[in-house]
């Protein structure tokens, strides 16, 4: 499913940059650089680790007419947005999760999703809108970037 506008920025002014899809990925995700990235950078799928500090989001492909529910292939060029505090962005949420307000505070998760910040977890972002993926039709939900 694509996010409501069909991006995944909504406001800000993220730093853009791009690598090689190092697995399969969609827009929306927690990306990083890959640590095994010589001479061209190779965008993991998702942070180092669940709860590692990430605020690099996939954007959707709108140069070759591609939205936010399109899959971005192993070896294909990848934009992403390293975004700032005040940004706002769709990110994916977790099948099954549910976010039940606004204002909760999210962290990187597993498979590049985010997910309410437990405790010990550094938050990336506080949730703007209430976000319900139980039907694993709804995987966006909006953030404001910490």
């Amino acid at each position: 499913m694509e996010s409501p506008s069909n991006t995944i920025l909504v406001k800000g002014d993220p730093v853009q940059k791009e690598g090689t899809a190092k697995g399969a990925i969609n827009p929306g995700m927690l990306v990083s650089i890959a640590t095994d990235s010589p001479g061209g950078a190779l965008i993991n799928y998702e942070p180092a680790a669940a709860g590692a500090i990430s605020r690099n989001f996939v954007r959707e492909r709108d140069w070759i007419g591609e939205g936010t529910d399109a899959t971005i292939p192993t070896g294909d060029r990848v934009e992403i947005m390293s975004c700032r505090p005040g940004d706002e962005v769709y990110a994916r949420i977790a099948n099954g999760v549910t976010i039940a307000t606004a204002g909760v505070l999210v962290a990187a998760a597993a498979g590049g999703t985010v997910a309410a910040a437990g405790e010990g977890a550094t938050p990336i972002g506080i949730t703007m809108e209430a976000a319900d993926n139980s039907d694993n039709d709804n995987p966006f939900v909006r953030i404001e970037v910490l």
